[in-house]
């Protein structure tokens, strides 16, 4: 990572919801109706290092590479989590080095379809080798409070349990399928 790659990190928090998702059409068609506006499908690869505290990914997207670091409760159906985006430029120089300081955990391939409502990003993900999912982040809220109403109501629009939410993330469970 270069200097001018770490001066441009960018620090935040959301909370997040994740599920499976049954019926995509019914998901988009409940989406816009709420006003929610979709924002473009992604496809993203994801390599996880082995790291000692929280987890640490190299995503790779169309023209953009961004090295995510995030710490979370493993815990129950949504979760707070604390991360740092930082830009990367050079990703096969970035994954080498952070492949023979850390080494692999695991690679997850995804193809995002991202709805943008409100301060939340809505994922529908299509994940290789594992189906389909709902991912929901209101990201950086004023407030618990205020970022805890907003995914009730999304998952109230969305006819979802919060219950329901898988606490896994999509490497956990690829590795258990392994």
């Amino acid at each position: 990572m270069s200097a001018s790659e770490s001066a441009a990190s960018v620090p935040g928090i959301n909370l997040e919801y994740k599920g499976q998702l049954c019926d995509i059409t019914a998901t988009e068609d409940a989406l816009a109706a709420l006003g929610a506006r979709h924002a473009g499908t992604l496809h993203q690869r994801d390599t996880y290092f082995q790291v000692e505290h929280g987890r640490l990914k190299l995503r790779e997207q169309e023209n953009d590479v961004e090295m995510i670091a995030y710490t979370r409760a493993e815990g129950g159906g949504d979760r707070w989590s604390c991360y740092t985006r930082t830009p990367v430029t050079d990703a096969a120089a970035t994954r080498a080095g952070l492949s023979r300081r850390h080494g692999v955990r695991g690679v997850v391939e995804k193809t995002r379809r991202l709805w943008l409502y409100e301060n939340a990003r809505i994922h529908l993900d299509r994940v290789t080798r594992l189906g389909d999912f709902l991912e929901i982040e209101v990201v950086d809220p004023s407030d618990p409070a205020t970022a805890q109403a907003l995914l009730a109501q999304l998952l109230i629009v969305l006819d979802l349990r919060q219950d329901d939410g898988i606490a896994s993330s999509y490497i956990d469970l690829l590795q258990a399928i392994a």
